[in-house]
């Protein structure tokens, strides 16, 4: 194994449920920017995450979760 590699982590990625995450900024008051910034995730990144276009990372998810006070299994896709 490369020198390099054994430093490298994995994260596990998932999709999410937009309607689940748009029911749930709403039910805080936020919107997709201002959840982005209590995230420290630039806009598009989240936006890219809500609309299904990239697989939010592990610890994104978590921490968006414990932002809306739902659990992540809520946040995720049922497809994947």
């Amino acid at each position: 194994m490369l020198p390099h590699m054994k430093k490298m982590k994995i994260v596990e990625r998932h999709s999410l449920d937009s309607k689940a995450c748009k029911v749930a900024r709403a039910g805080k008051g936020l919107t997709g920017k201002q959840l982005a910034a209590s995230l420290r995730i630039p806009f598009q990144t989240w936006f890219a995450y809500e609309a299904g276009r990239r697989r939010c990372p592990q610890p994104v998810l978590r921490r968006a979760a414990k932002r809306l006070g739902v659990s992540q299994e809520s946040l995720r896709s049922p497809c994947g």
